[in-house]
């Protein structure tokens, strides 16, 4: 079944050069702070800035426009400093300054746009963008690759993605080979569905200039992640975030994706793993949380998924698309591994309160119905599921329609309607004759219809599909128990042990069919090891009660 996904968004890279120096002084420690050169200053500044150290290129600007005060060009500098610390009003007021000394400095009109951006003004941000762009005149150290990248980016926030593929394509005229840009075309081609095109752009960012201002390619291994979930191929998908959390081990999304994924391929303590590993750098994220509640459910680890869930209902709210309705149903199935069937109908009932349309929800409370024997409720619940007009088979939902029928069988049976439950089961194996246990519960609705003939059918049709299927050999036993094929039903009976010999009903039905073979010393051995593993089963006390009247009569 295929989930809509949440994934995590690009964030805006300010830095608009490549480092080219690793470390800083202070000024005192170089003896230098009187040096009257602008020259000087304003290159340390710009150095210092796209190194990274920000603060330090602040303090070189401010000894630059010192000796210079009236350098428009000194002034737009000093605003990317600013813009650098995400300081957007004084990188406003700085560009405002270099553009009253020189309205034509496009760079200035630049760095205006990106503040407009980083404020979450983004048709002011587009405004000034074009501004720069129709000027220019002055870029200084850059290029206008600056602008229609941040253009791009613009665009895309503004749900504008053809427009911001556009001005990504302009910016790689100009420098074809710099990786930042063709991230984030990847991102935008990823996030409209272009996914291979989205691959071939993100593997191209990694090949290229390496310029990633301030990112890494980790970005890219995400989307690539993303894209390969969406195409359906959950091995190179998990591969790619792999890579991703090498690279930033620190990004909780990308675990939760990778949790996520893992999931899928029913590798659920891996993807424990993730989950738990988002949870820790996050640990209000409800995703995270439900995730790890999910993951310990199929472990059977109930008492650790019941307070996963709990944490994850009391967390962030940050959902993954059946929103806490999700968490619910695990809360539910936590609570039923536990026998707690009460709380796990509250619960089950809340998920269905909060997303009516949630199928798997719906199915889970035929079966919680079940196990507390409110039977007629239990029907009604899934026969709403397996109703056409109601659920139609899809892809999606056939899965769901094949438990449900398969539950409608458990509850035939269990109101003693074995013709009910035969449909029921016939139904589920039209839509999935590939699941034995189907089979299996087909040969006991059978057998307990006096269709023995069929049952013995359905049985061997069980075990052909899983030759370790105990349920399957048990039923094939008491279906030749029935026919009179007693040494066949010893065999069987046998057979179902070497899978697991703790099954007091299957020593139940050796130990009968040994009587028939009048082997009584092997029979009340295997019987006494019945009553040893369940004191009231029925068929032992009918036969003890049986063999004491007979030795009384006697």
């Amino acid at each position: 079944m295929k989930h809509a996904l949440q994934f995590v968004t690009l964030p805006l890279a300010f830095w608009v050069g490549q480092a080219s120096l690793t470390g800083s002084v202070s000024l005192a420690q170089s003896g230098m702070e009187t040096l009257e050169d602008v020259a000087y200053w304003q290159n340390l500044c710009q150095l210092q800035t796209q190194a990274g150290n920000p603060e330090a290129g602040l303090s070189a600007c401010e000894q630059a426009i010192a000796l210079e005060p009236e350098n428009a060009n000194l002034w737009a500098d000093y605003g990317f400093a600013l813009l650098s610390l995400e300081q957007y009003p004084e990188t406003l007021a700085a560009v405002d300054r270099a553009l009253n000394l020189n309205e034509q400095n496009s760079l200035a009109l630049t760095y205006q746009c990106m503040a407009y951006l980083g404020m979450d003004l983004p048709e002011k941000a587009l405004d000034t963008c074009d501004a720069a762009l129709q000027t220019n005149s002055f870029w200084g150290n850059q290029s206008p690759t600056l602008v229609w990248r941040t253009r791009g980016q613009i665009l895309h926030q503004m749900g504008q993605p053809q427009q911001a593929l556009i001005a990504y394509d302009r910016a790689l005229q100009l420098e074809p080979n710099e990786s930042v840009t063709l991230a984030y075309r990847c991102q935008t081609l990823v996030e409209t569905g272009e996914y291979m095109h989205g691959i071939t752009a993100c593997q191209a960012a990694l090949a290229g200039d390496g310029n990633w201002l301030g990112e890494t390619p980790a970005l890219t291994w995400g989307y690539q992640g993303q894209a390969h979930t969406q195409l359906g191929d959950y091995a190179k998908a998990i591969d790619a975030y792999d890579r991703a959390v090498a690279l930033e081990p620190e990004n909780a999304e990308h675990w939760l994706q990778q949790g996520w994924l893992l999931e899928q391929i029913e590798e659920f303590a891996a993807a424990a793993l993730s989950y738990t590993r988002a949870v820790e750098l996050t640990p209000e994220s409800s995703r995270g949380l439900v995730g790890q509640c999910r993951t310990l459910n199929q472990q059977t680890q109930f008492e650790a998924a019941q307070a996963a869930c709990e944490q994850a209902l009391a967390g962030n709210g940050d959902w993954w698309p059946l929103g806490a309705a999700q968490a619910w149903r695990e809360l539910a199935h936590a609570k039923a591994g536990l026998g707690e069937y009460e709380s796990a109908l509250a619960a089950i009932n809340r998920a269905v309160g909060i997303h009516p349309d949630y199928l798997q929800a719906q199915s889970d409370r035929s079966v919680i119905l079940w196990y507390l024997a409110d039977y007629e409720s239990a029907a009604e619940v899934a026969n709403r599921i397996v109703n056409p007009e109601l659920t139609p088979v899809t892809e999606e939902n056939q899965a769901i329609i094949v438990n449900s029928w398969t539950n409608l069988g458990r509850i035939y049976s269990s109101l003693e309607q074995p013709q009910l439950a035969i449909n029921a089961y016939e139904q589920a194996i039209t839509l999935n004759g590939q699941n034995s246990e189907t089979w299996a519960n087909l040969s006991a609705a059978y057998w307990l219809d006096e269709q023995y003939t069929e049952a013995l059918n359905a049985a061997e049709q069980s075990i052909t599909l899983n030759w370790q299927s105990e349920q399957g050999w048990q039923n094939q036993g008491a279906a030749q128990a029935a026919l009179g094929l007693y040494s066949q039903a010893q065999l069987s009976y046998e057979q179902s042990l070497e899978i697991n010999n703790q099954n007091a009903d299957v020593w139940a039905g050796l130990g009968a069919v040994q009587l028939r073979l009048g082997d009584a010393d092997a029979a009340m051995e295997s019987l006494e090891i019945a009553i040893q593993l369940n004191p009231h089963q029925v068929l032992v006390q009918q036969i003890l009660e049986a063999i004491a009247k007979a030795s009384s009569e006697e």
